[in-house]
């Protein structure tokens, strides 16, 4: 009878560790976004003047002229990031023993870009154009950084002037659909609705840029076509300082969520 009683409570034992266990791997299974493994800058251009030649028109003397000119000139406020991603999805311990690896070669989630290194992830919202300064940055905070001027047709707000953001999870937290500033990156097409979606997150203090990673449908591993007629995975824009001949470069700092 006492060897029942003591094995009746091993298993009750052993029952309750094994509930903890199970417990422990879903509060700790859904993790912050990480930092990639590595960045290959591959390639990178800009505008070309030499791809537009000088234009001309002729002049009479004693004549007057009316003229329409269409022209193009380079952002001084944004930069653009495209590629493509492979990611693995990993069980380890905090010392970073590999239990288990899964490769996933056309990932799903999201990309993150921040001018920080360090994100409160627990606290990631929306950002918010018109928020009270003495508790998070806002539009004019941020457009002050990037020397933007609140007239500039290339300016924050006028640029992710959308709010058709999906639903994105960041670790352990939701951002609701249809509730952050958000834009389309164009495809070889131009102007689009439905991929290259881009939006705006904060943790209050500072501003971080986001994008899905394209192949997000079921059972699709078919790339999306980018903006030059090639396939790629994503395309983000982030804002960068070029005003007043300023050639210095900005560092960004990026993670990922694979889901």
């Amino acid at each position: 009878m006492l060897k029942k009683t003591i094995y009746a409570k091993l298993l009750v034992v052993l029952s309750f560790l094994i509930t903890v266990f199970s417990i422990a791997n879903l509060v700790f299974g859904a993790t912050d976004p990480v930092s990639p493994q590595s960045i290959t800058q591959i390639s990178t251009s800009g505008f070309d003047t030499t791809d537009y030649p000088a234009q001309n028109t002729t002049a009479i003397a004693g004549n007057v002229t009316e003229l329409s000119i269409t022209a193009l000139a380079p952002t001084q406020s944004w930069q653009g990031y495209f590629g493509n991603i492979t990611g693995t999805i990993t069980l380890q311990d905090a010392s970073g023993n590999i239990f288990y690896n899964w490769t996933v070669a056309e990932p799903k989630g999201e990309i993150y870009a921040s001018l920080n290194s360090s994100i409160n992830w627990s606290a990631i919202k929306c950002f918010n154009f018109t928020a009270n300064t003495s508790l998070e940055i806002n539009l004019t905070t941020m457009e002050s950084t990037y020397n933007i001027q609140t007239a500039d047709v290339d300016g924050i707000d006028e640029t992710f002037n959308e709010t058709s953001n999906p639903t994105i999870y960041v670790g352990q937290y939701t951002v609701a659909a249809s509730s952050c500033p958000t834009t389309y990156v164009y495809q070889n097409t131009g102007k689009q609705y439905t991929n290259f979606i881009n939006t705006l997150l904060t943790d209050k203090e500072k501003l971080v840029y986001t994008t899905v990673i394209e192949n997000d449908q079921t059972n699709n591993n078919t790339d999306v076509t980018g903006y030059n007629g090639q396939s790629y995975d994503f395309q983000m824009l982030v804002a960068e300082d070029g005003h007043n001949a300023d050639t210095s470069t900005t560092i960004y700092y990026f993670w990922v969520e694979i889901t």
